[in-house]
């Protein structure tokens, strides 16, 4: 059998990102919240259901397809919404579900 290699990159962030990432692991490190913590502190939201889950990828086809139809490319539609271009071609094709 061979082994498996194990390739190892190292992530590429700034100074201010890797404190911060520090930080919040240092915070949870001491105070583990519960999941009625994150819920109340806003930083847990409930999982979709499975109709929830289909009528957004629906809908964000829906949207596809309205865009293509007015000739808008996802940098204008982009633009418009206030929201980055490959998190807005995400939503479009389903990769992402959460807007």
């Amino acid at each position: 059998m061979v082994a498996k290699t194990r390739i190892h990159r190292p992530r590429k962030q700034s100074a201010a990102n890797a404190e911060k990432e520090v930080a919040t692991r240092n915070r949870f490190q001491r105070h583990r919240p519960t999941l009625d913590d994150l819920v109340a502190g806003g930083q847990y939201s409930p999982p979709m259901s499975s109709g929830e889950y289909w009528d957004m990828q629906k809908t964000m086809s829906q949207m596809k397809q309205l865009r293509l139809n007015a000739n808008l490319s996802l940098r204008d539609v982009a633009a418009k919404a206030g929201i980055d271009i490959a998190a807005l071609s995400r939503l479009e094709n389903g990769v992402v579900d959460n807007p």
